[in-house]
Parts: C-alpha cells; sequence; structure tokens
C-alpha cells in the first residue's frame, strides 16, 4: 500500500468476534453487505464474500483447531478499492505463501489461498505484531 492510499483510507465496518462458524457466517455477510453499500456489483460483492469466507475458514480450521478464538474483521475503502483486513492470534508464526497455481487437494482442503487469490486483487498474508497469528489483507477493485 502506498503512502498517498494510507491518508485516504476510510473505515467502513470493524467487526471483533469469535472463531465460531455462526459467528464467521455473520461476519462474512456484513462484509457482503457493506460492500453493496457503497455501490459495487452483487457479483462483486459475492466474490468478495467467498474470499473472504476463505479467510475466515482458515482461521477456523488452521488458527484455532476448530475451537473458538478472537478474529478482527475490518473493512476500509480507498478509492475505488476496498481492503478487507481479517486479523487472529492463533498459533502460527509463519506467514503461508498464496499459491500462483491450483494446488492438488487435500483431505482438508487446500485449495482456499489460491481461490482467495483467484477472486480479489491483491492477497497478503502476514504474522501479526505479536509474533504469532497472521493478518490477512485482501484488496478488490469494487468500483469502476
Amino acid at each position: 500500500m502506498r503512502v498517498e492510499e494510507v491518508a485516504s483510507l476510510s473505515r467502513i465496518l470493524s467487526i471483533h468476534t469469535d472463531s465460531r462458524t455462526e459467528s464467521l457466517c455473520v461476519a462474512r455477510k456484513r462484509i457482503r453487505e457493506a460492500i453493496l453499500g457503497v455501490g459495487a456489483a452483487r457479483e462483486v460483492a459475492s466474490e468478495v464474500e467467498v474470499a473472504v469466507g476463505e479467510a475466515l475458514s482458515n482461521v477456523h480450521q488452521h488458527a484455532y483447531n476448530d475451537a473458538a478464538g478472537y478474529v478482527e474483521i475490518q473493512l476500509d475503502q480507498t478509492g475505488p478499492n476496498m481492503i478487507v483486513t481479517v486479523s487472529d492470534v492463533g498459533q502460527a508464526t509463519i506467514a503461508p505463501v498464496v499459491p500462483e497455481t491450483l494446488p492438488a487437494p487435500t483431505p482438508t482442503g487446500g485449495r482456499g489461498l489460491y481461490l482467495m487469490s483467484r477472486l480479489v486483487d491483491d492477497v497478503t498474508i502476514n504474522v501479526n505484531a505479536t509474533g504469532h497469528g497472521l493478518v490477512v489483507h485482501l484488496t478488490r477493485r469494487v468500483l469502476a
């Protein structure tokens, strides 16, 4: 993100929740509705919702091993772009690499990061400031 983009960030939505499936489903739908609320096309909002759903599924499955843990989701707008940030304080200490080609399926899925990368313009994943847990940024141009 460039410096001039930071200055023009506008917070649209901030959600503090847990990683239970029901909570993440509600959060995902709130993100979709907020994106529609700024005038994005339904198809674009749906694609972002699926990408966010994949990120949240990863939090539920990997960060907390299917148990409940803290999740923060933020939706910011900078010009025509929306940035969804999903943060957890789970067990990860190394950020996964987003694959550039479709990976072979695994018993637990294994294609979520790739799918996210196909649905949004940019995916970045970093270990959070505490040294454990991840911060996922999903950026998508939603307005013409």
